[in-house]
């Protein structure tokens, strides 16, 4: 991998993360964002690893740096929701999903998500 292209980085991250090595994928995510600090792919991609290492408040720190840079992102909205969720911080998690669909109406999994966290 030639290490000024973070778009290999990002994928031999995704990789490592579908073989469940989330500590190696974070880890190229951290060199991806060491050449390009602003890469929303590899920020959006950490948050996910970092969930899966049941790091939640990192995650949402990824999504949230991700969604500074692209607000129109709705994954990272999304899955900011659901580590909020897991946090107990259901209101913040309603609103992620509402902004979501505000981006993408119909959005079935911002919907199903909405209407599960609502019938509880």
């Amino acid at each position: 991998i030639d290490p000024r292209h973070v778009g290999p980085l990002v994928n031999k991250g995704i990789a490592l993360g579908d073989l469940g090595k989330c500590e190696e994928e974070v880890e190229c995510y951290d060199k991806a964002l060491e050449i390009d600090p602003r890469h929303v792919g590899a920020l959006y991609n950490k948050g996910i690893a970092l969930y899966n290492l049941g790091k939640n408040e990192e995650a949402i720190q990824c999504y949230d740096k991700a969604l500074e840079i692209d607000p129109r992102h709705v994954g990272p909205l999304v899955n900011k929701g659901i580590a909020l969720g897991d946090l107990g911080k259901c209101e913040e998690e309603v609103e992620c999903y509402d902004k979501a669909l505000e981006l993408k109406r119909g959005n079935y999994f911002v919907l199903n998500n909405k209407t599960v966290l609502i019938n509880l």
